[in-house]
């Protein structure tokens, strides 16, 4: 795309990915944000209580139960329609969200099975203090997914930024969406990474 260097921007399993990419091409990034994320798994635990329905809480379970239980793509979008929900602060998606984003999806069984496959023995902690670019970390405070210590990414690297959305679960960017645009677009400015597009074309360039 003609980018040397970008901002790499990473939530919840894309966070995974995005340190791995941050780790192993440090000259490639101008800065890095993580969001709802963790650098290992070994405190990876859901909230309690859970909330939710029984329901919820069953398909959520067999969401993770493995292959047996994603067999099929269907299976897998049917386990992942039903447990949703529950990634919510209060269990409540905003209005719309889900069906617009279950009508985007490709479900893939296989690829998700797979993806919880390669995260046997994850764990970037100890690399953590190399990352030397301008970094934001953030969590909502009623995500489903609690990892212990969750500052532990930003204890880390060195200078990083924590930030807790109050009105958010896993998906801050959908629940508190303008507050989360406007911590983006301060995270940038303050680190003279913000965007300008010039009126005759279509490409961004970092400052």
């Amino acid at each position: 795309m003609g980018f040397d260097k970008f901002v790499l921007v990473g939530h919840s399993y894309g966070g995974f990915i995005a340190l791995d990419f941050a780790l192993r091409y440090p000259n490639r990034l101008s800065g890095l944000v993580l969001s709802c994320t963790a650098a290992d798994l070994a405190s990876f635990v859901l909230r309690n209580p859970l909330g939710g329905t029984a329901a919820e809480q069953t398909a959520l379970s067999r969401l993770f139960a493995g292959p047996a239980e994603n067999g099929t793509d269907q299976a897998f979008r049917t386990n992942w329609i039903g447990a949703v929900p529950l990634y919510y602060k209060n269990v409540t998606p905003p209005a719309g969200v889900l069906a617009d984003v279950d009508g985007r999806t490709i479900y893939s069984a296989a690829a998700f099975n797979r993806g919880n496959e390669l995260l046997g023995g994850y764990d970037f902690v100890p690399q953590l203090a190399s990352i030397g670019v301008p970094t934001a970390v953030h969590y909502g405070t009623g995500d489903i997914w609690r990892f212990g210590d969750i500052e532990k990414i930003a204890k880390n690297i060195p200078g990083a930024a924590l930030k807790y959305f109050p009105n958010s679960g896993h998906w801050p960017f959908q629940e508190e969406q303008a507050a989360f645009l406007g911590y983006m677009r301060g995270f940038l400015v303050e680190h003279g990474l913000a965007l300008t597009c010039t009126p005759t074309s279509r490409r961004e360039h970092r400052r």
